[in-house]
């Protein structure tokens, strides 16, 4: 049997070897027993990537709307429009233009206000300056661009129905 004073020495490598491993690669306290050197503790969070889907930029084609029991009994008009967006990251804000003659009692110009999650659009839309708009959702596919708002109007006793089909 081997004496005690020859495991001396290799109990005393053993745990000097431990205890450099320890200090020299840390423990951040998660249980993972690894800590990063390459991310500090007090680094700010990753942003999200920018959307795949980029709606920036001028669109035309055509805005039909479809209304009942507003001021105007009930109807429909349809015709030619144009539209601009402007997008930074996720955020999108837009002006649709409705260039249709028969469908003039409705405002000409529309802002648009909302984010892009993937290929679908949301947010609110209203003629001139929203407050609050109407809720408005779409979806991009390939070249082309179609939304949809839909409002009550007449205090409730009617509904308005907009839907632009709109390409690059």
């Amino acid at each position: 049997m081997p004496s005690s004073q020859s495991f001396t020495p290799r109990i005393a490598t053993v745990v000097a070897c431990a205890l450099f491993a320890l200090l020299a690669f840390g423990c951040d306290g998660s249980g993972s027993g690894y800590r990063s050197p390459a991310v500090p503790d007090d680094a700010p969070p990753t942003p999200p990537p920018p959307p795949a889907t980029n709606v920036a930029g001028a669109w035309s084609g055509a805005l039909t709307v479809i209304w009942d029991g507003g001021p105007y009994g009930a109807g429909s008009c349809a015709g030619p429009a144009t539209a601009t967006f402007w997008q930074s990251g996720s955020v999108v804000t837009g002006r649709l233009f409705n260039t249709a003659a028969e469908c003039e009692e409705l405002a000409h110009r529309h802002e648009f206000v909302g984010s892009l999650e993937g290929d679908a659009l949301h947010g609110n839309i209203g003629p001139g300056a929203i407050t609050p708009g109407w809720p408005t959702s779409g979806r991009v596919e390939g070249g082309q661009l179609t939304l949809t708002a839909y409002s009550t109007i007449n205090n409730g006793n009617g509904t308005l129905n907009m839907r632009w089909e709109l390409r690059r």
